[in-house]
């Protein structure tokens, strides 16, 4: 009984160790809300990102939206891209080896920009 009681704990420290860790980040203002979700396989050593920026502004939505995430460990992703029929521009579905945003200590924030004007939202961990 002992001894199955010790395989059956030592495998669940085993696969602890490999499961999947994450963060998700957040900000939102009058004009934009913004979710980013990472999540790190720890037995892949890789980190996955998906993100989503909203249009909440009364104007008509802005053509074309560009963006960039930085934190404090020297992130830097970005890109241009298109709103969707419902004000929403899906972005940075991707994996990498990078995990620089993973570590919940660290602060973020998204800067977009559209139509002229430009604003920074500091991203927060849940």
């Amino acid at each position: 009984m002992k001894k199955k009681l010790f395989i059956m704990a030592s495998c669940f420290v085993i696969l602890s160790g490999c499961m999947t860790q994450g963060a998700q980040y957040s900000a939102k203002n009058n004009d934009w809300e913004v979710k980013l979700d990472l999540t790190f396989d720890k037995a892949e050593g890789m980190e996955c990102h998906t993100g989503a920026i909203k249009y909440l502004g009364e104007e008509p939505y802005p053509k074309e939206v560009k963006y960039s995430v930085t934190n404090n460990s020297n992130l830097e992703m970005g890109g241009t891209g298109v709103l969707d029929q419902y004000g929403v521009l899906n972005f940075g579905k991707g994996c990498g080896s990078a995990t620089a945003l993973i570590d919940k200590g660290n602060e973020a924030e998204i800067k977009i920009e559209w139509d002229g004007k430009s604003e920074t939202l500091q991203l927060d961990v849940k």
